[in-house]
């Protein structure tokens, strides 16, 4: 079993690390991970799975691809959505035309639960993300069981070869790998690693402080081409679309401002169809700044 973490002194991601190494001890005793495979055994072969391809859905020509989170509360904010109805949100954001969702299974720190997992892949056939804090080989297997066709993995947290590991064995799996980085010598790794998707964090998970132009500085890393750039937190109107858009950014991910919206197929509505450029070598979030219509 691979854990690889890194030590982040004291930091809110370190506690939540802490409890997440001891979720999954807990976890694999209820659950081993030779019932998995079994489960596994008979859902991968009969009947043959149906394959939705997060990636292929994040390739929106022209336009930015919307990725709408499933979210009950956070560290910083707390309670979003205090009447939390995981299985409607996941319907009004079909409804509302979403490329693919996410959806948050970590219960103590984001009131999520592996269930809503499996119970949105009941309601849906768009593409599920599941985001969490994935640190063992045992939580991809989970994740493949509870019907996702992707897991996020942060470049921060799998050192070694664990980050090339880890996407291998989604892969292997029938899953892809949204993988999440907040510097550039993380990018460097997540490239080398053979990611397909990067995820560009505007949130310190050390701090929780947020700032979309984090994506305008490091896009300008990521140098290979047909590599899927997600630019993730702290983006709440159409007008942070549309600059994040110019820089050449694929997707969005977007959680608290569709949860709290109190209307989330309006929410998506106002974020979708927003028009993506070619990634330029250098971005500022001024460049759009006072573009007609957004």
């Amino acid at each position: 079993m691979s854990i690889m973490t890194v030590s982040v002194d004291d930091s809110i991601l370190e506690r939540i690390l802490q409890h997440k190494r001891e979720e999954v001890v807990a976890t694999r005793r209820r659950l081993p991970l030779r019932e998995i495979k079994e489960r596994l055994k008979d859902m991968l072969s009969s009947p043959p799975p149906q394959r939705r391809d997060f990636a292929a859905a994040l390739r929106l020509p022209g336009q930015v691809a919307l990725i709408a989170e499933v979210k009950r509360q956070s560290p910083s904010r707390g309670i979003i959505q205090a009447d939390f109805n995981p299985a409607a949100t996941v319907q009004a954001y079909q409804d509302a035309g979403v490329d693919a969702i996410s959806i948050l299974t970590d219960r103590r720190f984001f009131g999520g639960a592996p269930e809503y997992l499996g119970a949105a892949r009941s309601i849906t056939n768009l593409p599920l993300l599941r985001k969490d804090f994935i640190i063992t080989e045992y939580q991809i297997y989970e994740t493949r069981m509870l019907g996702a066709d992707a897991v996020l993995l942060l470049a921060g947290v799998l050192k070694g070869n664990a980050l090339g590991e880890f996407i291998g064995l989604a892969r292997s799996l029938g899953m892809e790998a949204l993988v999440e980085t907040r510097t550039p010598e993380e990018i460097r790794q997540a490239l080398d690693s053979g990611a397909l998707i990067i995820g560009i964090n505007n949130r310190d998970l050390r701090t929780f402080q947020v700032d979309i132009g984090v994506t305008a500085d490091l896009i300008k890393y990521i140098d290979q081409p047909g590599t899927i750039v997600v630019s993730e937190s702290g983006i709440k109107t159409r007008a942070d679309v549309q600059q994040l858009g110019n820089c050449g950014v694929d997707a969005v991910l977007v959680g608290e401002a569709l949860m709290a919206s109190g209307d989330q197929r309006q929410g998506v509505a106002r974020l979708r169809g927003v028009t993506a450029l070619p990634r330029k070598e250098q971005c500022g979030l001024e460049d759009s700044r006072g573009v007609a219509g957004v």
